[in-house]
């Protein structure tokens, strides 16, 4: 909501408001992909583009969740 307010007001360009439309939409594909257990082979963008990157994130993102939310908060080596 706040992208597209910015993009009202005229803070962001139309191809800024898309780019993030984009990598919001890729990160989908990625989160799904995972969740119907596709092989993480299955990025269909090419290497070291930003859209396979994106792809990534979504598809690696509840692992990156999982991890913060096991961390022991009385664990004073992870500082």
């Amino acid at each position: 909501m706040a992208l597209a307010a910015s993009w009202v007001r005229g803070d962001l360009d139309h191809q800024e408001c898309s780019m993030s439309f984009v990598t919001t939409t890729v990160m989908n594909e990625g989160k799904i992909a995972k969740g119907k257990d596709r092989p993480i082979e299955a990025n269909p963008y090419p290497a070291d583009s930003r859209e396979r990157a994106d792809w990534l994130e979504g598809y690696n993102f509840d692992d990156a969740q999982m991890s913060v939310e096991r961390e022991d908060p009385t664990d004073r080596s992870q500082s």
